[in-house]
């Protein structure tokens, strides 16, 4: 993210002054970007028309289609919108931040300290500037997500959405396929065909063409979280989750080094890789242990 914009989300969360922003950007366009945050903030109000607030929303999200829809709707409220969008884009940006992950997991920390997980070739992109005024992401196929208490929180994909507060739980959409498991809290679940609201130990799938709501099994978190954890404690939080033995010099200094990720409580060997690449650490494997070879 560049600068101006950084402030720019510093200020729209109240952590940075309109004095500190024209020092980065100038008077005029402070003014302009204080005319786009009322027109957000009156979107707010419950009495506003849901539908208007969505399509308002979808203009900030693509800004490229704001100049065509501005011409139909001249005569239309919304059409102020769209002329403040095409200042907020002139002046920040507005390109969605696309996160990819290819053959391992990987962890995003959100603005709000909310997290996903990804999954292998699985990606999601959302709006950094917006995001304060609404949590909502597009995915493509499979992730966790861990999310802080607050606003409304959706995760859109091509097969359905899904709507938190604050929850942790996994959605899987690929190939047809969707899938949303509840780890804690409570998950609103929509499809074209149906919605349903599902609970802690619930999940919710359209594999046999309609959907299913039914309990998990015992063992549903398949994902682990470590941060800033010697590595020495990992690999022995490893050897408990797989019952299998992990051998290593506990003298050697790098295994009290830190190590911060997000593993596979269900693949070893994928979880075995994800911790010793960035120490640089081979391993061998064997079927009662690991053996963590010396580098």
């Amino acid at each position: 993210m560049k600068k101006e914009e950084y402030v720019l989300a510093k200020w729209l969360a109240g952590e940075v002054s309109d004095q500190q922003l024209k020092g980065q950007v100038g008077d005029d366009h402070v003014e302009s970007y204080r005319v786009i945050l009322n027109e957000l903030e009156s979107l707010a109000a419950p009495e506003r028309d849901q539908k208007r607030k969505d399509e308002f929303f979808e203009l900030l999200d693509n800004p490229k289609k704001v100049a065509k829809k501005s011409k139909i709707m001249v005569l239309r409220p919304l059409a102020i919108a769209a002329s403040l969008t095409l200042l907020l884009g002139l002046f920040v940006g507005l390109q969605k931040t696309t996160y990819t992950s290819t053959n391992s997991l990987q962890m995003v920390v959100l603005p709000d300290e909310s997290r996903v997980t990804l999954e292998p070739n699985s990606s999601f992109s959302y709006n950094k500037v917006l995001y304060a005024f609404r949590r909502t992401l597009d995915l493509k196929g499979n992730a966790f997500f861990d999310v802080e208490k607050g606003s409304d929180f959706r995760v859109q994909s091509h097969l359905g959405s899904v709507e938190v507060l604050g929850t942790s739980f996994r959605v899987f959409e690929r190939k047809g396929i969707f899938n949303v498991q509840c780890f804690s809290g409570t998950v609103r679940v929509n499809t074209d065909e149906t919605q349903g609201v599902i609970k802690k130990g619930e999940q919710f799938g359209n594999q046999v063409k309609k959907v299913q709501v039914h309990q998990l099994k015992d063992h549903i978190a398949a994902i682990e979280h470590f941060d800033n954890v010697p590595l020495k404690t990992v690999l022995a939080e490893l050897s408990a989750i797989f019952s299998i033995d992990i051998q290593f010099d506990d003298t050697n200094p790098l295994f009290e080094e830190g190590f911060s990720g997000t593993i596979n409580s269900d693949d070893l060997d994928l979880s075995l890789n994800i911790v010793m690449r960035p120490f640089e650490l081979n391993y061998e494997k064997t079927q009662q242990s690991i053996i963590v070879l010396p580098n």
